[in-house]
């Protein structure tokens, strides 16, 4: 649990701090620089999460797309790690 906040805190800091959602789950757990395909969908699970306004600022690290689903509570999340981004 401590790597995934850590993720957090580093990866969403509008989540985290910005709205205080309640964040119950997110998918995949970990992921990483180097990795062979640089595009990553992570699903964010939580008591109305999709109004949340996500925004990501890590080098390297691009925020795609946000996209909402019928669900209120989930929230998908398209991601892109270059080959820039460091560990």
């Amino acid at each position: 649990m401590n790597k995934l906040r850590l993720l957090l805190i580093l990866f969403f800091p509008t989540l985290m701090f910005g709205q205080n959602p309640e964040l119950n789950r997110l998918d995949p757990p970990f992921w990483w620089a180097g990795m062979e395909n640089e595009h990553l969908e992570v699903l964010v699970y939580g008591q109305d999460i999709a109004g949340s306004v996500v925004s990501l600022e890590y080098d390297g690290v691009l925020l795609t797309e946000t996209s909402q689903v019928q669900n209120p509570n989930y929230l998908f999340l398209s991601i892109t790690i270059t080959e820039s981004a460091q560990p």
